[in-house]
């Protein structure tokens, strides 16, 4: 059983994978005879199919039909290794001969395979002759890569010829017709001739290359020039070499295209033309050149090695002769401009090859030819930049060397520098063609991509030195006119400084001029002094010689303001037209300044002439005052024509009418002085004799008015205070401060209303009096009440007012005269207990107290001592006291009799204090008076001129806040025996020192 179902198993096998197409049989025929016939010759697929039917057919014959086709499988499976193998030998093993063994072993074991076998095989045969083919083709290429990495370029060629018929019969079997076979036969028979040439050529090739190595290597201009010759000669083949492949490259690749579409548009290539088209031009993504076309472009780069080297030694000597561009080395660098001219044509000449190398139809579009080209192009873009750059720096050398041949020296006049600004005219206009020139060229270079930096650096550098160089050319040609200018400027400049000079001086005369003088009285003051008369002298040579010196500037200006911009507008020379303009201005405002001031000067002529004959008018007014005696008017008059000369000197300086108006002034000072005092001691007493009376009678407020204006008068011809009005005021103004506020006055606050309500109560104190002594004591108690109301809304604001108070105490006195009594006892004592702790509080309630019984026992005699506590007045002299005032006058009258003058001072000290001691003492009163009538006055009515001005100066600066400059110069005038008197000085010393 179990073999009858693996022989089932075996048919239904058969039938699934051969479909059940079996072949009928006749009748008479024995089917596995049939199928025994049939493995016979190797018909294995119809064997299996008829023994498969007939096991259907016939079950007893399963045991036979079983052992023929276990025979076909062993038969089929030693077909199946054979196939295994195959596929592992080429596909895995890539044993391209050994498996073209196998195909033709598995096409004996089995002549008439089944259809998929058939096909299987045919692609097999198929992929290994491509393998074949294939290793053939990569064979050709690695030696020959190999032969161009050695340099080898007519071995290389040979080697690619040889491949020219690998996989010829399969083209020449693909039947595509004379128009793919006939243009590709006739591109290969062209590269073919084209390759012939090339290597006929190669010992001349060989040596041409050698050479131009060499040359590179030697500065020798001889064998560089050789060299480049003999290169050009022997490698022309090597580009005829190039263009051939490149152009038989592009018609097989056009050929393979065509094919490709008789082949019903199949997208592989054909394998013939596709390697001929690399044995031509090489694979596109070759590392580095191959095919006919790599061997004549690595032949023909070796020469680029020479190019770069001479680049290199071009762009060296261009940067060498860079460094020597300057006018002590412009020789040497035009040395290197030249080699480097030399070497770089050289270069250009070899790298032009190219140009007959490359088919103009193609051109670089072509990839391949891209490849080629572009460094080359790039290199030739460098080295053709660096030979045009030569020419141009060795222009450039030699505009520099005649800029600088022959400069004009430092004292070189107009014409020469004029000569000299044509020369660097015409080498700018050089520069400029040539800027031009390679600003274009700049350009082309950097829209080329092919171009390298180095060849964009030098076109830059190039630019940058001509842009230098055409800028230092028009900088020396604007320093020529600028020095043109200069010369031509320096009178303009030194016209205007000298007439500013003259205006100067001018002004100062007039403004005034610093001098140190002498004071009269000893020191020495700075004063101003100034000199219209002789500034007017200088101003009125002015106006002529300024308007000559503004149009010389007019015409300056116009000559260089229409220079071309790059002069004009040169800083150094814009400066110097630009200062021309202000020089200009300046003419303008110096014309304008010396008429004001001309106008200024004459003014000062005419006020300093006025103010003299004013000053004039008033010593005669003050000799006439004299003479009538009235000399304060004389002093009032001496003081304005002090004035009067001081601003008359202000505005004209004279030396010899200030001296002769100080001398003037100063005597009629001296006469007025001492006849004042004479008329000033006398009135002074009188004036004190009436405040004392005014004194005696308590009428304070005059006593103080008359004594003030007996010490003002005293002051007005001495500097210290009177003595004895002083002591007399001291008493007067005692009484009145303690009698502040006991007096209501118009000047007080709330005047109007305090003054109506003490009137108002004195009106109720009088009616409530009245009703008393009628016996009406309720309705007077009202008045009274009233009365008191309006007394202390007054003592509110006014608590000492002693009208208030009084009214109080007579208020109270007729309320109830007993207790008044009593109680006004109880205030004496009170006040006269404060004499000694409240002297001023008892003083005011004794006042108050005199007022309601000045008879009061021991009230006069109280109020008398409180007084001489407070200092209103004096004790009576004693005895001792009087006898000592008399000794003091007797000495003084021993002074005074022997007319001893230097010790009349001392006098006026022993009579002033026998006064103080006596103040009876009549006699010393008297020779006081003489005395100082004799001594005569202290102060000066008037200065000098030069001690007035600095008089004026301290008081302008004290006014201005400035108080220690202000006192600086109050303290040295008043060191000044001639300056220490005058009141007006001590005064404003005194603000002074009040603000500090």
């Amino acid at each position: 059983m179990g073999g009858k179902k693996t022989l089932l198993g075996i048919i239904i096998l058969v039938f699934s994978v051969l479909g059940g197409n079996v072949h009928s049989l006749g009748a008479r025929e024995d089917p596995v005879d049939v199928a025994r016939t049939l493995i016979v010759d190797q018909r294995y697929n119809e064997a299996l199919l008829i023994l498969a039917e007939a096991a259907r057919r016939d079950s007893n014959r399963m045991d036979e039909v079983e052992r023929l086709i276990r025979r076909i499988r062993n038969i089929r499976g030693s077909y199946n290794d054979k196939y295994e193998e195959l596929i592992t030998v080429l596909y895995t093993d890539k044993d391209v001969k050994k498996a073209l063994d196998i195909i033709a072993d598995l096409e004996s074991l089995d002549t008439n395979p089944n259809p998929a076998t058939q096909s299987a095989i045919l692609r097999a045969k198929e992929s290994a002759l491509f393998v074949y083919n294939r290793d053939l083709f990569n064979a050709v290429m690695e030696k020959a890569a190999a032969q161009l990495e050695q340099k080898e370029y007519w071995g290389a060629v040979e080697t690619y010829l040889t491949g020219f018929s690998i996989g010829r019969e399969g083209f020449d079997n693909a039947g595509y017709g004379n128009i793919v076979t006939g243009g590709t036969d006739a591109a290969l028979e062209s590269l073919k001739k084209a390759s012939e040439i090339f290597l006929q050529g190669r010992k001349a090739q060989t040596e041409a290359l050698r050479s131009l190595r060499e040359a590179g290597q030697t500065p020798n201009p001889g064998a560089v020039e050789a060299a480049v010759a003999g290169y050009l000669a022997a490698v022309r083949p090597a580009a005829l070499l190039f263009k051939t492949a490149m152009r038989s490259h592009e018609t097989l690749f056009e050929k393979n295209r065509l094919a490709g579409t008789i082949r019903g548009g199949v997208r592989e290539e054909d394998f013939f033309l596709g390697i001929t088209m690399r044995f031509a031009a090489g694979r596109r993504n070759a590392v580095s050149p191959e095919g006919l076309k790599g061997a004549a472009e690595l032949m023909m780069k070796e020469a680029s090695l020479f190019a770069r080297r001479l680049r290199e030694r071009s762009e060296t000597a261009l940067s060498a002769g860079r460094g020597l561009l300057q006018p002590q080395e412009v020789v040497r660098a035009r040395k290197f401009f030249t080699d480097a001219g030399v070497d770089a044509a050289a270069a250009e000449r070899v790298l032009a090859l190219w140009f007959e190398a490359v088919p103009p139809e193609l051109g670089v579009a072509d990839p391949l030819v891209w490849n080629a080209v572009a460094s080359e192009t790039g290199l030739y873009l460098g080295v053709s930049t660096a030979r045009g750059g030569a020419a141009a720096y060795a222009d450039l050398a030699g505009v520099i060397q005649t800029a600088h041949r022959d400069p004009p020296p430092p004292d070189a006049g107009v014409p020469e520098l004029r000569a000299y600004r044509g020369t660097l005219r015409n080498g700018e206009e050089t520069l400029e063609l040539l800027e031009g020139k390679w600003g274009r060229e700049m350009g082309s270079l950097r829209d080329n991509p092919l171009s390298d930096e180095t060849a964009r650096g030098l076109a830059a550098g190039l630019l940058d030195d001509l842009g230098l160089w055409g800028g230092r050319l028009r900088a020396m040609e604007a320093e020529t006119v600028d020095r043109i200018a200069g010369l031509e400027i320096r009178p303009l400049n030194d016209g205007l400084a000298a007439r500013s000079e003259d205006f100067r001086r001018a002004q100062s005369f007039l403004d005034g001029v610093e001098k140190r003088v002498e004071m009269p009285g000893g020191g020495v003051e700075t004063a101003v002094f100034r000199y219209p008369a002789e500034s007017l002298e200088i101003l009125g040579r002015l106006p002529g010689a300024l308007s000559s010196l503004r149009k010389s500037t007019e015409d300056f200006i116009a000559a260089y303001r229409n220079e071309n911009p790059g002069i004009r507008d040169y800083p150094e020379l814009t400066a110097k037209t630009t200062g021309a303009g202000n020089n200009l201005a300046e003419i303008e405002k110096l014309e304008a300044s010396v008429r004001a001031a001309g106008e200024r000067a004459r003014e000062s002529l005419l006020l300093a002439e006025r103010y003299k004959n004013e000053g004039n008018r008033k010593i005669a007014e003050a000799e006439s005052a004299i003479r009538q005696g009235n000399y304060d008017l004389a002093g009032e008059n001496i003081k304005s024509a002090r004035q009067a000369f001081s601003t008359s000197l202000s505005h004209q300086e004279d030396p010899a009418f200030r001296r002769q108006s100080d001398a003037r002034l100063l005597a009629l000072d001296a006469e007025i002085v001492k006849a004042l005092n004479n008329q000033i001691v006398l009135e002074v007493r009188r004036l004190l004799n009436e405040g004392k009376r005014l004194y005696d009678g308590k009428d304070f407020f005059r006593a103080e008015s008359v004594l003030a204006q007996a010490q003002s008068r005293w002051r007005t011809t001495h500097i210290e205070d009177e003595p004895e009005v002083k002591r007399w005021l001291g008493y007067v103004r005692a009484a009145l401060s303690v009698k502040a506020d006991r007096v209501l006055l118009e000047t007080d606050p709330l005047y109007p209303e305090m003054n109506q309500l003490l009137n108002l109560a004195r009106q109720d104190y009088s009616r409530g009096k009245e009703l008393m002594d009628k016996g009406s004591r309720r309705e007077a108690l009202v008045h009274l009440a009233r009365a008191e109301e309006k007394i202390r809304q007054v003592t509110m604001t006014f608590p000492y007012n002693q009208e208030a108070s009084v009214l109080q105490l007579r208020i109270a006195q007729i309320k109830d005269r007993e207790a008044f009594a009593a109680r006004f006892r109880s205030m004496f004592k009170e006040a006269s207990e404060k004499l000694k702790t409240k002297p001023e509080e008892g003083y005011r309630d004794l006042l108050d107290l005199e007022q309601i019984d000045p008879n009061f026992p021991g009230l006069k005699a109280a109020i008398f001592e409180i007084e001489i506590i407070l200092k209103i007045r004096t004790r009576p002299p004693s005895r001792q006291d009087i006898t000592e005032s008399e000794v003091l006058y007797d000495r003084a009258a021993s002074i005074v009799s022997s007319n001893n003058r230097s010790q009349f001072a001392i006098a006026l000290d022993q009579l002033n204090r026998a006064i103080e001691l006596n103040p009876d003492n009549r006699r010393a009163m008297e020779l006081k008076d003489r005395v100082q009538i004799a001594v005569g006055g202290q102060t000066s009515v008037v200065l000098s001129s030069v001690a007035e001005d600095q008089y004026r100066n301290a008081e302008r600066l004290f006014i201005a806040g400035n108080y220690f400059e202000a006192l600086a110069i109050v303290e040295r005038l008043l060191q000044n025996k001639e300056t220490r008197n005058y009141p007006p000085l001590l005064e404003l010393k005194r603000r002074i020192e009040s603000r500090i």
